[in-house]
């Protein structure tokens, strides 16, 4: 569930009350009127499903983002609202659970429940040394760059290519 709180915990209100959020994503839009979560899957198949929702009016309106099995990584994309962006894995039986599938997209939505197809930046890849694991991903402030972070390295991402360039070398 989702809970405002203000100043002491006593002092809280319920905004969402699914019962079924799993934590792995959890991101409020920089305007604060959205909030972008993941939600445990019906479908036993897969691991979580992606949703927004808009935490501004009564009741909140929820948006099914259609996107399946993200364990890593789902943020806005800066200075837009409505748009996220999104690296999603393969659910697998073995630890830990998930083979990554290191790619990078992003999709875009409105209030009607419209829901774009996604925009592939990176295709779905290796991902490196321990790449089943896969990677996570930060922006500018500007959003202007993607920084990314694997178990072998970190780097930036080349919006043009889809290739992530490593800047740091790191021996896992």
């Amino acid at each position: 569930n989702v809970w405002l709180m203000q100043d002491t915990t006593v002092n809280r209100t319920p905004l969402l009350t699914l019962g079924d959020l799993d934590g792995r994503v959890f991101s409020l839009s920089p305007d604060g009127k959205w909030l972008l979560f993941t939600r445990t899957a019906e479908n036993e198949a897969d691991i979580n499903t992606l949703w927004a929702a808009r935490l501004d009016q009564e009741p909140p309106l929820l948006v099914d983002l259609q996107v399946r099995n993200i364990v890593h990584f789902a943020d806005w994309v800066p200075g837009s609202t409505l748009r996220v962006a999104y690296s999603t894995v393969e659910p697998r039986s073995a630890a830990p659970g998930w083979q990554a599938n290191n790619d990078l997209l992003m999709r875009s939505f409105s209030t009607s429940g419209w829901v774009s197809r996604p925009t592939v930046i990176a295709d779905s890849n290796a991902g490196g040394i321990y790449g089943w694991w896969g990677m996570t991903f930060l922006w500018s402030v500007d959003g202007s760059r993607m920084a990314f972070a694997r178990p072998d390295g970190v780097g930036l991402v080349n919006f043009e290519s889809g290739e992530y360039r490593r800047r740091l070398n790191i021996t896992p």
